[in-house]
């Protein structure tokens, strides 16, 4: 052991203290020795737009599913079954046309019986005919002897009588066959009731019934909507410049490119549950390319003008909060909530939560708020 080196110890502590500290304080700054974190200083390259502000025509849209305007049921005069069905589902059909028969079985067994009693009652008037020829033979026969003094006054009378007897019985004869010929006459004109045509011009509808099945009287065998014009009925929000004949514009996914001319018929005053007021436009299908049931959306030009940025639907994005957009600021991605309004093909206005001048980012891949981006050249 060194002499006296216990005693010099304590002198020298502060200085192997600070010594230790220098060695790790070095260590630790050693780029080599450092772990690093994830993507640390990394910048995502982003494409941006610059917003500019714009004028458009303040517009409102509904969105919903075509409807028929007019529906007409074509039903069943009678009990009986269906014999024929001439139109199928969607087929087109005029008005007057003969779309079904009706085969009704209590109207062919009377039209059966009345043309039975036709021909005996036609029997029963030729032999009545016949009756009154000989007896108006026999009266003519029986004045000319009364006028040659061979017979009794009371010879002609009783002649006079039986001519008389017997004309009646065939005026009734007669009248019995009349009757009998219009009672067929009227069951033919039911008969040609079951032929039943088309109330209104329009494509036949789901769910005739077909050929064979019974029918009661009263029942619907199918039905005829009208496809021009069609209908659409939807709830719409911000309709307080909303009125009755404006225009609309009809487009649908189904049918890219092709648009229709629509009109405002009808606006509830009342909001429903939802805040939006039911609206009811009527769409021309002149051209035939709408059909019922199929999802469009209605665009409705107010009339008047809004100022709004134009931004890519890719630059939008939106959560259970919202619909939101990044903003380049001092080279990070920040969120901003903002509210839409109307769609123009790949762009949609934005009227509040962007100002003039504001670095919009584009493409969303990789981006959260706070991620570090640095505009791509162009």
């Amino acid at each position: 052991m060194i002499p006296g080196a216990n005693r010099n110890w304590p002198q020298f502590w502060p200085v192997f203290v600070l010594a230790l500290s220098g060695v790790a304080l070095y260590l630790y700054s050693r780029p080599a020795d450092r772990i690093p974190e994830p993507n640390a200083g990394a910048e995502i390259p982003v494409r941006t737009i610059y917003a500019r502000q714009t004028t458009l025509a303040l517009t409102v849209t509904a969105a919903g599913k075509l409807a028929p305007l007019t529906q007409a049921d074509v039903v069943s005069p009678f009990d009986g079954k269906v014999a024929e069905i001439r139109f199928r589902a969607g087929d087109f059909v005029a008005a007057g046309a003969i779309v079904a028969i009706v085969q009704a079985r209590d109207l062919d067994q009377r039209a059966g019986a009345l043309q039975a009693s036709i021909h005996a009652a036609k029997k029963d008037l030729g032999e009545r005919e016949a009756e009154l020829a000989a007896a108006e033979k026999q009266l003519a026969a029986t004045r000319e002897l009364f006028d040659r003094d061979l017979i009794a006054r009371r010879d002609v009378e009783q002649s006079e009588m039986t001519a008389e007897t017997v004309r009646a019985q065939t005026e009734l004869a007669r009248a019995h066959l009349a009757q009998r010929e219009a009672m067929l006459a009227q069951t033919r004109a039911l008969q040609n009731l079951t032929r039943l045509a088309a109330p209104i011009s329009g494509k036949v509808g789901a769910g005739a019934m077909t050929p064979g099945a019974a029918v009661a009287k009263g029942g619907v065998i199918l039905s005829i909507v009208r496809v021009d014009p069609l209908k659409l009925v939807a709830g719409l929000g911000g309709a307080s410049l909303l009125r009755r004949g404006m225009s609309a514009r009809i487009a649908s996914s189904g049918l890219p490119g092709v648009i229709a001319k629509g009109e405002v018929v009808r606006l509830e005053p009342e909001k429903d549950s939802e805040g939006k007021n039911e609206v009811e436009i009527h769409v021309d299908n002149s051209k035939g390319l709408l059909r019922s049931g199929m999802a469009v959306e209605a665009s409705i030009d107010l009339g008047a003008k809004e100022k709004v940025f134009l931004v890519p639907r890719a630059a939008l994005a939106s959560d259970d909060k919202g619909r939101y957009v990044y903003k380049l600021s001092d080279g990070r991605a920040v969120r901003h909530p903002v509210v839409t309004g109307a769609v123009r093909g790949d762009e949609i206005a934005v009227s509040q939560g962007i100002e003039e001048g504001d670095a919009i980012i584009t493409d969303l891949k990789m981006i959260n708020p706070g991620t570090r981006v640095r505009p791509m050249m162009r």
